[in-house]
């Protein structure tokens, strides 16, 4: 890969303003000393996937992996620089904002590592507990969520990994810090694919609680693998 830095600017929109997870309203987010209601990690991982895709090629969806990691919020409105430099086998990827400061950073690379064995499926209450210690826990196999993507969009495929959260506890607000993605394969769109998580671990820091979760996603075939990290309860 030639020695130079790709960059791609967008407009930061917090599309998950309506949504169960008040950490994207003004409102409660200024409660927990944010200055409004944060833009989601997915759609950040989204904007950052761009550049990454115009580099790497389609072929990163079927044998790729990606990773990011959120350091701090985008707010409603803010220019995103997103920026790629290659580092020997592998892209480097930030996400700054007008000033070169540096929210997110991320990786992303062909070869996807071998998969191993997939969460276990498991039935979806349709009771949902409210979020506590009790019911997050390292070893706990989540419901397996299904749902069907009409634009299968790598944004909209991370996304999934929240929405298995949201399927099986009642929880806000809540923070999504980071995600290690490894694709091997595409979704087709209006596919209705099957959601399968399980909790790895949960750790305190910082007065934050922690989890992280293994989730695959398939179709016909697995799609993709996450290792999804959130703070489940955030310090007050």
């Amino acid at each position: 890969m030639a020695n130079v830095t790709d960059e791609y600017r967008v407009r930061a929109v917090n599309t998950s303003r309506e949504t169960e997870n008040k950490v994207h309203d003004d409102a409660v987010a200024v409660r927990y000393g944010f200055r409004g209601g944060l833009v989601a990690g997915v759609n950040v991982y989204g904007y950052m996937v761009v550049p990454v895709l115009a580099r790497l090629g389609p072929a990163l969806l079927e044998d790729g992996r990606i990773t990011a990691k959120f350091l701090q919020p985008f707010y409603e409105g803010e220019t995103v620089v997103v920026r790629v430099r290659p580092e020997g086998e592998h892209l480097a990827v930030t996400a700054e904002d007008e000033s070169g400061a540096v929210r997110a950073s991320g990786t992303a690379a062909m070869g996807a590592p071998q998969s191993g064995d997939l969460p276990p499926e498991a039935p979806l209450s349709t009771d949902r507990p409210e979020a506590s210690a009790q019911v997050i826990y390292a070893g706990r196999v989540l419901g397996t969520y299904a749902a069907a993507v009409d634009e299968p969009t790598q944004e909209a495929l991370l996304g999934l990994a929240n929405s298995i959260v949201v399927a099986n506890y009642r929880i806000s607000p809540w923070i999504h810090t980071s995600s290690e993605v490894a694709c091997y394969g595409r979704a087709q769109p209006g596919e209705t694919l099957s959601v399968r998580g399980v909790i790895r671990d949960c750790y305190e820091r910082k007065g934050h609680e922690f989890m992280v979760l293994d989730v695959a996603v398939l179709g016909r075939s697995l799609i993709q693998r996450i290792t999804h990290t959130a703070i489940w309860k955030l310090r007050e």
